[in-house]
């Protein structure tokens, strides 16, 4: 049977996830296969590598800027293609310290940290976690720890109730 090349239906007409089993992220549009953009850059560096083994590297051949940019889109992508639970910015209490952090899990996190007072969360990955050290930057003792004042603690309370 010949089919003209307008009725032909291709496999990433028909699937609306990612073929990769156990993602369940969009495909990226105009490929023929079905993959999410973490995959498809996966794929890429896969060849890319074997290039490498298999040829003679030649300098211009493969741009550094491109191999950059699939690890950045990677990066991004990679969390939200493995179906995981959207990130959040924590805010633990322990005695006059406050840790400002973000996770995916949050009851596993909690448990790798000094016993505290879980005193909210926000939506957010690491671009609000960075927005939240950089306000609080005034009270910073070290990385990820700020003094709990009374200021900090009145500020991030109107900031938990904005959110919710």
């Amino acid at each position: 049977m010949s089919h003209n090349r307008s009725s032909r239906i291709q496999l990433a007409d028909i699937q609306h996830v990612c073929c990769e089993p156990d993602c369940e992220a969009d495909p990226a549009e105009g490929y023929p296969v079905p993959l999410c953009v973490w995959h498809i850059s996966a794929v890429v560096r896969h060849f890319m590598e074997d290039a490498r083994q298999r040829f003679e590297y030649q300098p211009g051949r493969i741009d550094v800027g491109d191999i950059q940019a699939i690890n950045r889109a990677s990066a991004e992508v990679g969390v939200r293609a493995k179906k995981t639970p959207p990130s959040v910015v924590y805010f633990l209490r322990c005695g006059e310290r406050l840790k400002i952090g973000t996770t995916t899990d949050l009851q596993k996190r909690l448990k790798g940290l000094p016993p505290g007072d879980l005193l909210g969360t926000i939506p957010g990955g690491v671009d609000v976690e960075r927005e939240m050290h950089h306000r609080f930057r005034g009270h910073l003792i070290q990385g990820e720890w700020f003094m709990a004042t009374p200021t900090v603690l009145t500020l991030l309370s109107q900031i938990c109730r904005q959110s919710a």
